[in-house]
């Protein structure tokens, strides 16, 4: 009996852990959004504006970017009003950024992983 339950909760913790477990949406201020961005992988990605704003900082974004009274006043915009583009166009901007602005001095994030560049990009999207 008690290798049945410890078989069972271990069954469901892994299942949690792999994110069958309640849908990350459901944490404060999530929204589910942008599937198909990964190479053409079809999947659901959820972004908090904590997540959008971790990575953000984590990637030092910062460094070339104002947002919201900071960091640096060039090279790149103030991104303040980054929502004026959709996911899909901050996606393709932040994989190849003369793809969308071809005088664009911003280096590549291609080499990000696929759900770091997705949340940014739906993060980005939603900023007015």
């Amino acid at each position: 009996m008690c290798d049945r339950v410890a078989l069972s909760l271990g069954i469901a913790l892994a299942l949690f852990a792999a994110g069958c477990g309640p849908e990350s949406s459901e944490r404060e201020g999530a929204k589910p959004q942008l599937s198909g961005v990964a190479g053409g992988e079809h999947r659901r990605v959820t972004v908090s504006a904590a997540d959008g704003e971790a990575l953000f900082a984590k990637h030092g974004c910062m460094n070339c970017h104002r947002y919201q009274g900071k960091g640096s006043p060039t090279p790149g915009p103030d991104l303040d009003k980054a929502g004026r583009n959709d996911a899909e166009w901050h996606l393709a901007h932040l994989r190849d950024p003369r793809s969308k602005s071809p005088d664009s001095d911003m280096p590549s994030y291609a080499h990000l992983p696929d759900e770091d560049l997705a949340t940014l990009a739906q993060w980005l999207a939603t900023r007015r």
